[in-house]
């Protein structure tokens, strides 16, 4: 690995730790140690967001029911010139809001690029009340989007 490619991910690493320091403070129930809940009951997703060539950072990333009810929904922080995004959201079980899912239940990440739109599913996760879980998010061209099994 070049030394200029080298540099260029220490810099998108490092951006994106301080990106997950700065955005722990401010998941939209409290800081991610309130979050938790009565036992557990929030999962916290966090991770980069890899858009394609001529695809751009969504604004934000939401996680969505296979009721297609909210459960959470994270800002997209943009980090090298818009080619890169870094996200953080809490997700709420359905004992905390009605819909949203259970332990071992599926949630659906969606990418929300206007203010509101319905977005896009990019990628499918198992819900576990309590976790702390990186979850890199691929944005796939308009013919390669995700499909729900």
């Amino acid at each position: 690995m070049n030394t200029i490619l080298r540099g260029n991910v220490r810099k998108t690493a490092l951006a994106g730790l301080l990106a997950l320091v700065l955005l722990a403070g401010t998941f939209p129930y409290g800081s991610a140690a309130q979050a938790a809940g009565p036992a557990g009951s929030v999962q916290i997703f966090y991770g980069f967001v890899f858009p394609t060539q001529n695809d751009a950072v969504p604004k934000r990333i939401r996680a969505v029911s296979e009721q297609g009810v909210v459960c959470g929904s994270g800002e997209v922080s943009q980090l090298d010139a818009g080619h890169l995004g870094y996200y953080a959201l809490a997700v709420l079980s359905g004992s905390e809001k009605e819909g949203c899912p259970g332990a071992g239940e599926p949630i659906r990440l969606v990418a929300v690029y206007g203010m509101i739109d319905e977005g896009i599913v990019v990628d499918q996760a198992v819900f576990e009340p309590g976790a702390i879980t990186s979850f890199h998010l691929r944005i796939w061209s308009a013919d390669q989007r995700f499909v729900l099994p």
